[in-house]
């Protein structure tokens, strides 16, 4: 596993604990009936995503389908767990994966639940998405808000990136934007 693979999982993780999922396990073997097993990462450096693909009968994301940025979110039958596979084009595409799969989740009463059936297969539609993200002194002036802490400027930064945004507008005055590069 990359390191880029290792902290969107960790992402993945900390959104999930965010939720309210009271555990999340990394160790496969610790699962029980009521685990959701996930096995994230970038298809083409991994037999293992490419083997349970082909089990499933679906061919593994590649850059021709569905194209550059994509992935694949499938639900596979396995014996008393249920197992999401989350394959990825490339980098981006994991994050994009996992983005994906915490908008389809939901956390109640600390369990997780999946729709019935999930088989989604994608890739961005346009090279570049971004957006402008700012907490201007009006828009703080006229609602009487504070000013967002560094973290919570990250976790915004990291929802947008979440949901597929590849570049990011901010205002010079935003007084934590240059502390979000790492």
């Amino acid at each position: 596993q990359s390191d880029i693979e290792r902290r969107v999982a960790d992402l993945l993780a900390d959104r999930l604990r965010e939720r309210g999922c009271p555990t999340v396990i990394a160790d496969s073997t610790a699962r029980n009936e009521r685990s959701l097993l996930i096995s994230l990462g970038v298809a083409p450096r991994h037999a293992e995503l490419q083997r349970i693909c082909r089990d499933a009968g679906v061919a593994s994301p590649t850059e021709h389908d569905p194209g550059p940025e994509g992935f694949l979110l499938l639900d596979v039958p396995v014996t008393g767990v249920r197992h999401v596979v989350a394959a990825a084009v490339d980098d981006r595409g994991a994050l994009y994966a996992a983005g994906a799969l915490l908008r389809t989740v939901v956390v109640r009463g600390g369990h997780v639940r999946l729709p019935d059936s999930l088989a989604i297969r994608t890739a961005p539609a346009f090279e570049m998405r971004g957006t402008h993200v700012s907490q201007g002194h009006t828009m703080r002036e006229l609602t009487g808000s504070r000013a967002w802490t560094q973290h919570e400027w990250r976790h915004e930064l990291i929802d947008y990136a979440l949901a597929g945004a590849n570049t990011f507008e901010r205002s010079r005055s935003e007084e934590h934007t240059s502390e979000l590069q790492s």
